[in-house]
Parts: C-alpha cells; structure tokens; sequence
C-alpha cells in the first residue's frame, strides 16, 4: 500500500500545474477583457459621430435657408468686399447687408464643414480601432487561447484518470482490510468462547492442585495447567483488529484527500471552452460587422468628400461668387450622401427639402435639376429599401461585449 505522504505529493502536483494553467488562463482573460473594455467604447464614439453629422447638417439647412430667394441679388453689391475691409463701416447700409449675409452664409457652411469633418474622422478612427482588436482577439485566439484550450483539457483529463484510478485503488483497499476484519473478528469471537470453556477446564485444575498426586492425575486426563499462552494468542489477535481498524480509517482519510482534490481540480476543460467560445462569438461578430460595415464606411467618406467639395467653394477670392445655383447643387450632394445611414437621413432629406424650397416656382439651371432628379431618386430607393444603418451592423457587437 502507497504512503499518505505519496498520495499528498501527487495530489500536490496537480494543485501546482492546476495553478499553473489557472494563471496563464486569468491572464488570457484580462487581455480578452481588456479588448472588449476598448470595443465597448466604439458605439458609443460612434454615436458620438453620428450627433456631430446630425449637427453639421443642421448647419448645412440653416445655410440652405440662407441661400433661399434671390440669394444673388441679395449679396452682390457685396461680392468684391471681404468683412475685414476697414472702409466697410463707412459702405453703404446696402453693401453691409450683403457682406454680411454672404459672410454669414459662408460661417454657417465653414460650421458645418467643421462637424462634418471631425465626425468623420472620428468614425474612421473608431472603425480602425475596430478593425485592430479584431485583429488582436483573432490572434490572442489562436495563439493562446486555442493552445491553452488544449493543455487544460489534457490536464483535466490525465487529472480525472489518475485521481478516478486511485480512489478505485483505495476502495478495494478498503474492501479488502474490512473483510479481513471480519474475518479476524469472527475468529476473535470463537476464541473468546473457547477460550471461557477453558477457564471453566482451570477450575478443575485448581481442584487437583489440592489433592496428593492431584497434578499427576490431571495431566494424564489431559487437563491444562494453566490458559494464559491462549490468551496472549487472543490478545494478538485483538491488536490485529485494532490494526485493521486504523487501516481503514487512514484508508478513508486518504479517499476523502483524493475526493476533495477531485473537486479543486474538476471543470479545466470547462474553463478554457468557456474563455474560447466567448472569444470565437466576438470573432464571428466583427467578421460579421465589418463585412456590414464596408457600404456605411463609404457613406461616411463620401459625406466627408461633398462636405469638403462644398467647404472648397469658400476658398475664392474677393470680388468672385459661386453663386447660389453652384452652392445648392454642392449641398444637395451632400445630403444625398446621408440617404445611406437611416440614423441621419431624415436631417440630410431635411437640407435637400430646404433647396428646393428655396428655388420656389423658380426655374432652376439644367446642372442643378438634374442633381435634384438624381437625389430623389435617391431617397425613393432607401426609403424604400431595408438599408443596414449603424446601429443594426453594431447590435451583434452589443450582443458580446
């Protein structure tokens, strides 16, 4: 039979490779757990985003107001004058007033640029971040978990035979001491009979002891002098009990040792198929998204390039105009570049409403009307259209982090 102190040193082992696998497996989590803090705060930025496009599209209908009318006629006495001139205060009230509303109309557009912009790069920042902890989660995956995976399954495995084989070890160890006690029991108990029909036999023996030649006749008779070379037999025997009785009691000491290890160390496997399939859900989430992500990532650029187009129309010279037709046509492309994204539509089809309040019954120039054809038909097909915006290509983000 094994000593106690062997069973402890195996059982210690596994406690120590247990630990071992425990602290690499607590430390691959922290870093999943740190990649998914960091995913955490992309929606969020997102959003962020999102309120600043609504915001420099807000700006961009109050410049579509400003153009409504004869825009025109309004700031050309104007046109060759910039706000800063020094003579501007001894102008005309008239040319003021057109300086002013031209300069007003180009602040409301340089705001919205400003939004437009910021937002955008903010988005593409954020899509970037996505698309790096994508990476690091694939590799922290494949890499370590996946490996790490395997070695706690061997382990849990090899720890469960070993420690299943020396519990089965043990009890049949234990069966077969209780047996043997048993057995001695029984055969202590005979003994103890026999040996109390003995003493009845040394009654008689002290009997002869009193009589002359009393010895002589009780030996031929077979009568024995005395019993105490049996009962030094039966107290062997009972110490050999009382041995066989400790015997199982280091045995069951030594069950319950191998029964607790058994739990400290149970659910290995559990642990790193819990850590792996989390990570593989995240995974299939981002393949997910940034498959989905592809279109709305060229809607952004697209709204930053007509925001910047419409925000290169300021860069003229004094004594130069774009004119109203060339500035409405610049911003209707830029709200038909939000028809995409269903989460600022509504503000981009808001700024195309504007320009074409603003023209009235007017007649408006072939360049500018066939803009404004192509944004409707625009709007029609994503309104009618169930279009994936940003937060339904998020949601399966939402659903892991």
């Amino acid at each position: 039979m094994d000593d106690d102190g062997e069973l402890e040193s195996e059982i210690s082992n596994f406690k120590y490779q247990g630990a071992r696998l425990k602290s690499q497996f607590l430390e691959y989590n922290k870093e999943y757990k740190s990649y998914i803090f960091e995913l955490n705060g992309i929606p969020k930025e997102i959003e962020k985003s999102v309120k600043n496009v609504q915001g420099g599209l807000q700006k961009l209908k109050f410049a579509a107001t400003a153009l409504s009318g004869d825009y025109d006629s309004r700031t050309k006495p104007g046109a060759r004058i910039e706000p800063d001139n020094p003579e501007l205060s001894d102008m005309s009230p008239e040319i003021r007033a057109a300086v002013k509303e031209r300069q007003t109309f180009r602040d409301l557009l340089s705001s919205a640029n400003d939004l437009l912009t910021k937002a955008m790069e903010a988005s593409e920042a954020e899509f970037k971040k996505m698309g790096d902890l994508h990476g690091k989660i694939v590799e922290l995956n494949s890499g370590k978990i996946g490996p790490l995976k395997e070695m706690l399954m061997k382990f849990g495995s090899e720890v469960a035979v070993a420690l299943d084989t020396r519990e089965e070890e043990i009890k049949n160890q234990k069966e077969a001491v209780m047996n043997a006690r048993k057995i001695l029991e029984k055969f202590r108990g005979n003994m103890k009979k026999a040996g109390q029909k003995l003493d009845d036999v040394l009654g008689m023996t002290r009997v002869l002891k009193g009589i002359p030649g009393g010895r002589l006749l009780g030996d031929l008779a077979g009568v024995p002098r005395d019993t105490d070379g049996y009962w030094r037999k039966l107290e062997a025997l009972q110490d050999q009990v009382s041995y066989n009785g400790n015997m199982v009691r280091r045995l069951e000491q030594r069950l319950a040792l191998v029964k607790d290890a058994k739990i400290d160390l149970r659910g290995f496997g559990t642990l790193a198929s819990g850590l792996g399939n989390r990570a593989s859900s995240t995974i299939r989430a981002l393949n997910e998204m940034e498959a989905r992500m592809v279109p709305i990532k060229k809607g952004f650029n697209s709204i930053a390039q007509s925001a910047a187009n419409v925000a290169s129309s300021m860069e003229v010279a004094a004594g130069t105009s774009r004119g109203k037709d060339g500035y409405a046509k610049k911003i209707i492309i830029v709200a038909q570049s939000t028809f995409f994204e269903p989460s600022i539509r509504a503000e981009g089809r808001s700024v195309y409403e504007t320009i074409l309040q603003g023209y009235g019954s007017s007649e408006k120039p072939a360049e500018v009307e066939d803009v404004i054809n192509e944004a409707r038909e625009e709007l029609s097909r994503t309104e009618s259209t169930q279009l994936s915006g940003v937060e339904d290509v998020l949601g399966p983000l939402n659903d892991v982090i």
